[in-house]
């Protein structure tokens, strides 16, 4: 429930429910990935009996998606490796009262 109010910005007891199964509708308000919507929503649905068994299966659903997106990002840099890699045209400025030398 905190990871939907983190991305709604909503207290969950604001969110609305779906008359029929008691589950909240909160997915039209965030733009995240698909599957770690489903992963949420199946986490707390209003049916216990609709929801994951245990962690591990949470944790396991969590490994696959993060197993994908560790694949695509070694098909290109991340943000971090491309600074790296394009260091040389950036210059640290140091503010004159930490220069060791003024």
């Amino acid at each position: 429930m905190i990871a939907i109010q983190c991305l709604t910005g909503t207290h969950p007891t604001f969110l609305e429910a779906d008359p029929r199964s008691g589950d909240l509708l909160w997915e039209n308000q965030v733009t995240a990935r698909p599957e770690l919507i489903a992963i949420l929503d199946c986490m707390t649905r209003y049916q216990s009996s609709n929801r994951y068994t245990s962690a591990r299966e949470v944790l396991q659903d969590l490994a696959k998606l993060h197993a994908r997106d560790s694949q695509a990002s070694r098909s290109e840099d991340s943000p971090i490796e491309a600074l790296k890699k394009n260091r040389s045209h950036l210059t640290l400025h140091r503010p004159k009262s930490l220069n060791p030398n003024p």
